[in-house]
């Protein structure tokens, strides 16, 4: 018993240390990626830590395998949203805070765009991202509008959904992002897409 009292103390700053190291990377990785993008180097990211290069490769075994941790990390934090907007009441209301959501994450991993156009994630990187995840989120929540009489019975679902999720587009590569703010570009872009959706009386 004296033995296992002694030992705890011990071993638990270690795995603190080891947490928070952990999530110095990742927090630095996710920085360099969207300044440099998926080119950013291994040395830059752990300068930005404030860590020697080795401490990346004892926590992740590569840079690969960090650059797939940061993808995850970003389809968790969409997902959370996206789950959160799915729970309200109000299908419109909804639909707005998708919309809110997917600009969110593409200004935090906007750069995930460019490495995937340009083809510079390996294979075991890009298989973690889930890519039909968002529009079929948003799909649901529209739907849930046309069955409560909310949004026109005959929308097609399907190009509402890209049509909405093609604002992130549009943020990440034109220049509405310097004309307004995220929210007035979420506010105005549903406007329209009401303006043309919502069920007549």
């Amino acid at each position: 018993m004296g033995e296992e009292s002694g030992y705890e103390p011990l071993q638990q700053p270690r795995r603190a240390d080891a947490v928070a190291n952990r999530q110095r990377l990742l927090d630095a990785a996710r920085t360099a990626f969207a300044e440099i993008g998926a080119t950013a180097e291994v040395k830059d990211i752990a300068e930005r830590a404030g860590v020697g290069v080795g401490t990346i490769y004892r926590h992740f075994g590569s840079k690969e395998d960090l650059l797939r941790e940061v993808v995850l990390e970003a389809n968790a934090e969409f997902d959370r949203d996206i789950e959160a907007c799915e729970g309200l009441g109000d299908p419109i209301e909804a639909i707005r805070q998708q919309v809110s959501a997917l600009l969110s994450v593409t200004e935090h991993y906007g750069w995930l765009f460019d490495a995937i156009l340009g083809g510079q994630l390996p294979e075991r990187v890009t298989e973690a991202l889930d890519e039909r995840a968002a529009d079929v989120r948003v799909m649901s929540v529209l739907s849930r509008a046309v069955e409560e009489g909310a949004l026109d019975p005959q929308l097609d679902v399907d190009v509402a959904a890209n049509l909405l999720l093609g604002l992130a587009i549009t943020w990440k590569y034109g220049k509405l992002s310097q004309r307004m703010s995220p929210g007035d570009a979420v506010d105005r872009t549903l406007h329209l897409f009401l303006r043309g959706a919502e069920r007549r009386a």
